[in-house]
């Protein structure tokens, strides 16, 4: 792969959406989900092109939802994104159509840690731009990635004045969520009483959440006010032992730099409108 390669994503229903080839075939849709262990393909994709399938060590996904969500350890083969071949990389495969349905089509792969691994990847959220081994990174908020089991980051993120560790999360539409069960140590009773009900559709189906807003939310030089805050189940298996998560309702307001060669991250503000998230 060749450094600095740039290729365009889309933000659908607030996702990070990139088309790719797989053994010459495609374009695909997929998602980037750095709180993916490894990736995804779609199962009936995978099948349909012949991909490694263990049908005979199968399992059961984490994620949000109350459902079952069965997986087969495979592989996304041959991987192409724009012009730029990244290889083979190891994935489970799993049926995406209901997360396809949230996006409103057919969703066929997500790249997750398998893929991010070793690399330096750069999400320009203004200019809706992938950058692979920038050749430089403004100098901004940087912090090691730490803080899971897997290789998922856990920030240090300021909610209404206190520290509160979130899941760094490129696959979340939401800008801010709060896990049920941490509402009372964070002292966020009276945001969690006033939300409204709303459904989640994750890995293992849906799940019951509740839609509000805290007053204020910072990492590094980014800050925002009145922020729209979603109060969910805390994920089956989690392995981060952080409260929330971080999604690109905040990160859209940034560009954000993975480096994990080095484990570290990068954010830099960029055209964020201060006073109100959005």
């Amino acid at each position: 792969m060749s450094a600095d390669a740039c290729i365009e994503f889309s933000l659908i229903e607030n996702q990070v959406v990139v088309g790719i080839l797989l053994c010459g075939n495609g374009p695909f849709t997929s998602l980037l989900d750095v709180a993916v262990e490894p990736s995804v393909v779609d199962l009936a994709l995978a099948r349909e092109l012949g991909l490694r399938i263990d049908e005979g060590a199968p399992g059961e996904a984490a994620g949000l939802g109350a459902g079952e969500a069965t997986f087969y350890p495979s592989e996304l083969a041959d991987v192409q994104i724009g012009e730029h071949l990244v290889g083979t990389i190891e994935a489970v495969a799993a049926d995406l159509a209901p997360l396809g349905a949230k996006l409103g089509r057919p969703l066929h792969a997500i790249l997750g840690q398998s893929f991010f691994e070793g690399r330096v990847v750069q999400f320009d959220y203004e200019q809706q731009r992938l950058r692979l081994e920038p050749s430089t990174v403004e100098e901004g908020f940087s912090i090691p990635i730490e803080g899971a089991t897997d290789r998922t980051p856990v920030v240090p993120v300021i909610v209404n004045g206190r520290e509160v560790p979130l899941v760094l999360d490129t696959g979340s539409s939401l800008t801010l969520g709060i896990y049920l069960d941490a509402v009372a140590g964070l002292g966020l009773e009276a945001a969690r009483g006033a939300a409204t009900p709303r459904t989640l559709t994750g890995a293992r189906g849906t799940a019951e959440a509740y839609e509000g807003v805290v007053a204020s939310l910072a990492l590094g030089n980014v800050r925002l006010e009145r922020v729209p805050t979603v109060f969910l189940p805390r994920p089956a298996d989690d392995p981060t032992g952080a409260l929330g998560n971080l999604g690109n309702g905040f990160l859209r307001h940034t560009i954000l730099t993975l480096d994990y060669r080095r484990r570290r991250l990068n954010i830099v503000p960029v055209n964020f409108a201060a006073g109100r998230a959005s």
